[in-house]
C-alpha cells in the first residue's frame, strides 16, 4: 500500500495546494488590509474571497494554469 502522507501527515496534494495558494496570496494580496484583488489587464478589479483563492489553487494544481478567477466563478 502506498503512503500518501509524509511525516507531517500532509499529502502531496495538500502541500501543492498550499504552495499555490501562498503564491496567489502574495501576488494578489494587500498586506495592509489582508484583502485579495485580481486585476485584469484592462484594469478592472475583482475582489477575491478565500474560497476563490482555494479554487484557483486547485485549478493550478490540476494544470489549468491559464484559468482566471472569473472562470472559476462561472464554474462554481
Amino acid at each position: 500500500m502506498q503512503n500518501l502522507h509524509n511525516v507531517e501527515g500532509i499529502s502531496d496534494l495538500e502541500r501543492e495546494l498550499a504552495r499555490f495558494r501562498v503564491k496567489l496570496e502574495k501576488k494578489w494580496g494587500n498586506e495592509h488590509d489582508n484583502t485579495f484583488v485580481y486585476i485584469y489587464p484592462d484594469g478592472m478589479k475583482l475582489p477575491l474571497t478565500p474560497h476563490m483563492l482555494k479554487e484557483w489553487a486547485r485549478a493550478l494544481v490540476s494544470h489549468h494554469s491559464m484559468i482566471t478567477p472569473h472562470q472559476i466563478l462561472i464554474e462554481c
